[in-house]
Formats: C-alpha cells, sequence, structure tokens
C-alpha cells in the first residue's frame, strides 16, 4: 500500500490518481442464463460451500445482474442494511441498488421450512469470472422490518453470511 501510495496510484486500479478519480473498471455480479437443453445439472449432493460450487468459466447470455456487495454483504453508499426477520429468525437485510434480483442464503429457506419451487438451474457469475448456482425460488418470502412485513419473491444463493438476505432496491 505504501508503493502504491508513493507512486500516487489508485488503491483499487493502476491508473494514476486524483481528485475525482474514477476507476475505468466497475465490477459487477451477474445471474446468466443458458438455453435449456444445455443446463447444467447441481451437484447430487447438496453443498453449502461457495468454492466447492464454483464452475469453469463459460459463455453464458446475460440474464440477472448481482453487485459485488450483494454477494459479500460489504457496506456500499447504494446499500441500506436493516435488521429483520423472516418466520422470527432474525436476518440482516440488504436493500441493493445494484442488483436486479432477491436472493437469500439457501439455509435460511431450509430452516423456516419456507416452499421451494424448483426452478431450471441458473449459474451466477462471481466478481473472479467463476460461477455458482441458485438452487431455487422461493415465491412469498414473509420479511418483516420494524413491525411491516412483506411477502417477496426470493431467489436461492449461496451468499456469504447466512443470515443475509438481499433485496433489489430498483423498479
Amino acid at each position: 500500500m505504501q508503493d502504491r501510495r508513493s507512486k500516487g496510484l489508485c488503491f483499487n486500479c493502476d491508473k494514476k490518481f486524483y481528485p475525482g478519480h474514477k476507476c475505468t473498471q466497475t465490477q459487477f455480479l451477474l445471474l446468466l442464463a443458458e438455453e435449456e437443453s444445455h443446463i447444467v445439472d447441481q451437484p447430487s449432493t447438496p453443498c453449502e460451500d461457495i468454492n466447492t460450487m464454483l464452475i469453469e468459466n463459460q459463455p453464458l447470455p446475460i440474464h440477472l445482474q448481482l453487485s459485488p456487495q450483494a454477494l459479500t454483504g460489504q457496506p456500499f453508499p447504494q446499500t441500506l442494511r436493516f435488521k429483520g426477520s423472516i418466520d422470527g429468525l432474525g436476518v440482516t437485510i440488504l436493500i441493493d441498488t445494484g442488483s436486479s434480483h432477491n436472493i437469500m442464503q439457501p439455509r435460511i429457506a431450509h430452516q423456516r421450512q419456507l416452499s421451494i419451487t424448483p426452478t431450471p438451474t441458473f449459474p451466477v457469475m462471481v466478481g473472479n469470472g467463476a460461477h455458482i448456482f441458485y438452487s431455487g425460488l422461493c415465491s412469498n418470502v414473509p420479511i418483516t422490518i420494524q413491525k411491516h412485513t412483506f411477502q417477496v419473491p426470493v431467489y436461492l444463493l449461496p451468499i456469504q453470511g447466512w443470515r443475509r438476505v438481499c433485496i433489489c432496491g430498483s423498479g
């Protein structure tokens, strides 16, 4: 870090830093889908470890978008963080304007015995270009924030922090 500072380089990219500098490459995550005949099956054994769900980089058409903050839960100016609950289970709710769909850990759905609709397996491209799979859709997740309950459709994706729900803030 000291070396980058002494050379006047940005901490996030290799460009010269100056007041008002913006990195040219922004990182984002995408939920991608293949044609139905090319869909990759999920592993037959359930796996909660995100590293074991990575597959080789494949060219896939763009379908859905997730911000890096949605996957990791890192603070970001465009993300609102709330404490809430799903059927009495305390969760952290991130309202993220950089994501196009709602996501949560599959373990929450299984623990709260929510109705899971099986869907075609879609890989999600993460920041390093690898893919992880989402494992279904819960159509009416009862999310409560400060005594207000919302019925929200949520895709199941193994995000970091198992008591975290990411809600898209657009639309």
